[in-house]
């Protein structure tokens, strides 16, 4: 009888069922589940197999992927023999597959996980994808836009040698452009030999730093009206040929408004090269940790002979206000001839 059941064990189970592997996973209710993954009669055994029971113990049926798992089975389950042929399909695109959501190509179900609770409870929830741009993410610099503006340079610019025809002087006299001539050659005349006994501001390269024009700051006549101004010392051509500026002005408590900046680029010897204005400001509000404030984004070309910059103010712009929402309603901050401005040397992505 001994021998009987000892050649029973040694014999027991089949060669399929040693020869099977298994995977285990995970359902939507959070249950674990174990399934077979069967192998080709003629592949070689996972394991060295051990007597699991008795050949008149009959074996249970096998719980295939088909019966337990939620949404589409794996390939091996479906068709009971592994897969293993290399395409895109099978082995996808790692970005690929996270750009498209961690769901494979034919798969109409959201991808899961679970995880357990303070209070062991495994709980189950639905893994959405964050699709969102290196950029949106915070993780990359967004692309520099430079800010539109008018650029008057020397020989450029100014109105019409002849007016047109059928011109109406009394129309353009009310418009205020009966005058208009050449804007950089009448701005030179006033500007800016004399500013060069004006107090500097050094350039700080490594961030950015704060240029404030106060009452206290020099005044100058400019041909757009008077106006407090600051001269920035620009880094020299062989450390920054060319870069892009961006500018901050800000709403100080002690401003009571914002201050709407000009540019005038120097030569060495304080010759006007380029003179930038009407420039397109972009508004940021107010938030728990900084001022409201204007920015635009210049190029400024010290290989090109800009050695200084002016920052000043026009007549014209401190007549107008930006209007900005706010939980008590609109509220009109308006411009003025005085404010904090910041400037940083941008370094493109």
């Amino acid at each position: 009888m001994a021998a009987t059941l000892l050649a029973g064990c040694q014999v027991g189970g089949s060669a399929v069922e040693r020869d099977d592997g298994y995977y285990t996973w995970v359902d939507e209710k959070g249950q674990v589940h174990t399934s077979r993954i069967p192998r080709k009669p003629d592949a070689e055994p996972l394991i060295n197999p051990k007597p699991s029971r008795p050949l008149a113990e009959k074996a249970p049926a096998p719980v295939t992927a088909i019966e337990n798992a939620p949404g589409t089975a794996p390939a091996a389950a479906q068709s009971g023999e592994p897969n293993d042929e290399y395409t895109l399909e099978n082995y996808p695109d790692a970005e690929q597959l996270a750009r498209d959501g961690y769901v494979r190509k034919g798969e109409t179900r959201k991808p899961y996980f679970t995880w357990i609770d303070a209070q062991g409870q495994v709980r189950v929830q639905t893994y959405t994808p964050d699709t969102r741009s290196e950029v949106e993410k915070g993780r990359k610099a967004p692309p520099i836009t430079l800010s539109p503006a008018i650029v008057h340079r020397p020989g450029e610019g100014g109105a019409p040698p002849q007016p047109v025809e059928g011109y109406d002087p009394q129309a353009l006299a009310i418009l205020g452009a009966e005058n208009t001539g050449d804007v950089f050659g009448a701005f030179t005349k006033r500007c800016c030999e004399s500013l060069s006994a004006a107090d500097r501001e050094d350039w700080t390269d490594d961030r950015e730093f704060e240029v404030a024009i106060t009452e206290d700051a020099p005044r100058h006549d400019f041909s757009t009206g008077s106006s407090h101004f600051r001269v920035v010392s620009l880094p020299p051509a062989n450390q920054r040929p060319d870069f892009v500026l961006h500018l901050r002005s800000f709403a100080g408590s002690g401003s009571g408004g914002l201050f709407v900046p000009s540019l005038v680029f120097l030569d060495s010897r304080f010759h006007p090269v380029r003179l930038v204005t009407d420039i397109a400001f972009g508004f940021s509000p107010e938030t728990w940790r900084t001022e409201a404030y204007l920015e635009a984004w210049v190029p400024v070309f010290p290989a090109r002979g800009e050695r200084y910059l002016v920052l000043f103010t026009r007549d014209a712009d401190r007549q107008g206000q930006t209007v900005t929402e706010t939980r008590r309603g609109p509220v009109a901050i308006p411009y003025v001839g005085t404010g904090n401005l910041g400037l940083e040397r941008v370094i493109a992505p």
